[in-house]
């Protein structure tokens, strides 16, 4: 005779718990079955259980923290106290991050001490260094897709900087199943399609562990990508830039098209999520193409975060600054994530903006260049054109041909539409 018994645990934990179940081939309710027999067989519970001083181990990584600054008295310490996680976090003042090595000897650009373990792994870094602001609407309908029962095809859209591949890589970090993510190459005079083809197989063989194979042609490597496919975990599948992956190859869209009828619409638990920062040719190639009519379950255009949003990077220095501080930075940065991740909250509104746009290292002192031909390619010179003949205010498509020289036809309208769609 059996019995039920119902209890609560965190999101995140019971997903992570599944996860390493799933490996090993044992479901939730046979681990706790299992458990509560080893509960039985011992008289008690089958592990020690000692209370943890978190307070005496936060003071311990504190003074971890400052055996490392002896060594380099340029490094600021900042502590957190229990309540927020009990993390110590060394950086330099002058560079923000600084180089010191682990007891294993690896370079670190920057260290967390914690009362755990020290010095944190890499991966654990990354994840608490990296804030994830805002798109809680995106989430909540993204996770709502798991509800069908069917695969979904997502588009993700918006210009570069904005978020798109973050939000999916939270989705997926949310849903703790697998993730598969490829990346277009971005264009150069000599890339071709058998390099995007090479690059995506190289990239499908580091996702799943698997040899290198390249075939000749899209719907041989979608065949690769759908055998990596595993149909008893939630899989998030992201080709990113696919108008770089796609823009080689005249039959990419038809071959995706039939990859997605034939392969990965039958993986019931799959998103298989497009994003593009060239929202013109993904508009005109793939959303706006009668091959994909019906296909799509959500597309989304990702705008800049809010102004609340985009106050939370400044973390607890937001409530001791003046709102024209924040707003002076924002007037440069607006609501772009990537921007916003590079504010110090240290510094003043000046020094900020210095130090972002006035450096030859700051992240918006070479952006615009970098961002404008990685987006537009071959065609980049013409529309550089036509944004320095808008500064003189606005004009119309046959005001600014005829001042370009050009033909005021269906070609130079896509320019302009294409510039429109960039953000």
């Amino acid at each position: 005779m059996t019995t039920s018994i119902t209890f609560r645990t965190e999101e995140e934990l019971k997903a992570e718990v599944e996860e390493i179940l799933e490996d090993i081939g044992m479901n939730m309710s046979t681990a706790f079955n299992c458990f509560m027999a080893k509960i039985r067989d011992v008289g008690g519970i089958p592990f020690t259980l000692t209370p943890k001083n978190k307070h005496q181990r936060i003071l311990d990584a504190y003074n971890e923290a400052k055996t490392v600054r002896r060594s380099n008295p340029s490094i600021r310490i900042m502590r957190f106290p229990a309540t927020l996680g009990g993390f110590v976090i060394a950086t330099s003042r002058t560079t923000g991050c600084f180089s010191t090595s682990t007891p294993q000897g690896v370079k670190l650009p920057y260290c967390i001490f914690t009362p755990e373990c020290g010095i944190l792994s890499a991966r654990r870094r990354k994840e608490i260094h990296t804030m994830f602001v805002g798109r809680e609407t995106e989430l909540e309908d993204l996770a709502a897709l798991w509800h069908k029962g069917t695969a979904s095809l997502v588009a993700c859209r918006g210009r570069r900087r904005i978020g798109k591949s973050r939000l999916v890589n939270e989705f997926s970090r949310r849903t703790g199943g697998a993730y598969i993510e490829l990346v277009g190459l971005p264009p150069r005079p000599d890339m071709t399609n058998e390099k995007q083809l090479e690059a995506f197989a190289a990239g499908l063989a580091k996702a799943t562990h698997r040899p290198v194979a390249t075939p000749e042609n899209w719907f041989r490597t979608f065949e690769l990508l759908d055998k990596a496919i595993d149909n008893r975990r939630r899989t998030v599948v992201l080709l990113d830039e696919i108008s770089w992956m796609g823009g080689y190859d005249p039959d990419f869209p038809g071959y995706l098209k039939t990859a997605w009828d034939t392969m990965f619409s039958r993986h019931d638990k799959l998103v298989l999520v497009l994003c593009g920062s060239v929202n013109a040719w993904i508009k005109k190639n793939i959303l706006d193409s009668t091959g994909f009519v019906g296909r799509f379950s959500r597309d989304y255009v990702l705008g800049e975060l809010t102004l609340a949003e985009s106050a939370k990077f400044w973390k607890s220095a937001a409530d001791r600054l003046a709102p024209r501080e924040i707003f002076d930075v924002l007037a440069i940065t607006g609501g772009i994530p990537r921007y916003l991740e590079e504010i110090d909250p240290g510094l003043s509104a000046d020094e900020n903006i210095r130090r972002l746009c006035f450096s030859p290292s700051g992240t918006l002192f070479k952006d615009f260049n970098e961002i404008f031909s990685a987006v537009f390619g071959d065609e980049a010179v013409l529309k550089r054109r036509i944004l320095a003949l808008l500064t003189d205010g606005p004009q119309t498509g046959e005001e600014l041909s005829e001042r370009l020289k050009c033909s005021n036809n269906g070609h130079f309208a896509e320019h302009l539409e294409a510039l429109s769609l960039a953000g």
